[in-house]
C-alpha cells in the first residue's frame, strides 16, 4: 500500500516544474520565480526543539524582502545564482508582518534577502516595524 503511493508520488512529482528528486537522478531546468508575492509567507514559523537555546535567531520572524542584487558585483556569488534581482511588495510584506504578530509569538522581526536595503520601500518597511 505504501509503495503504491510512494511511487504515484514520485510519478506526479516529477511534473513539478523546478523539482529535483535524487532518486530519479532527474535533470532539472533552474526555475526562477518572477513575482515573489506568489512564494508561500508562513506567518508561523517552526524550529526544532533541538536548536532551542542553541540559536541567537530563535526569536526572530523571518521575512523575505527580495531576491537576488542590483549591483552584480564580480565577486559576489549572489548575483549569479539569485539573479535577477526582485522584490517583495510593500503590500506583501506588510501583510506578512500584521500576520505575523497576530500568529506568532516572536520578539524580533527579521528582514532577509541578498540585499534587504535596495527595496524601494525599505525606509517605509522599517518605519512600519518600529511603529
Amino acid at each position: 500500500q505504501n509503495k503504491i503511493i510512494y511511487n504515484e508520488f514520485l510519478e506526479k512529482s516529477q511534473k513539478i516544474e523546478g523539482l529535483f528528486i535524487p532518486k530519479l537522478k532527474n535533470k532539472v531546468q533552474r526555475t526562477i520565480l518572477k513575482n515573489l508575492d506568489d512564494s508561500p509567507n508562513p506567518t508561523i514559523q517552526l524550529m526544532s526543539k533541538s536548536f532551542q537555546g542553541k540559536n541567537i535567531f530563535e526569536d526572530n520572524f523571518f521575512i523575505e524582502v527580495n531576491r537576488g542584487c542590483p549591483y552584480q558585483c564580480k565577486f559576489c556569488i549572489s548575483s549569479f545564482h539569485n539573479s535577477p534581482f526582485r522584490n517583495k511588495t510593500y503590500e506583501n510584506i506588510i501583510d506578512v508582518i500584521e500576520r505575523g504578530i497576530k500568529y506568532s509569538k516572536f520578539d524580533t522581526i527579521s528582514l532577509i534577502g541578498s540585499c534587504v536595503s535596495s527595496h524601494p520601500k525599505f525606509n517605509q518597511i522599517c518605519e512600519y516595524i518600529i511603529d
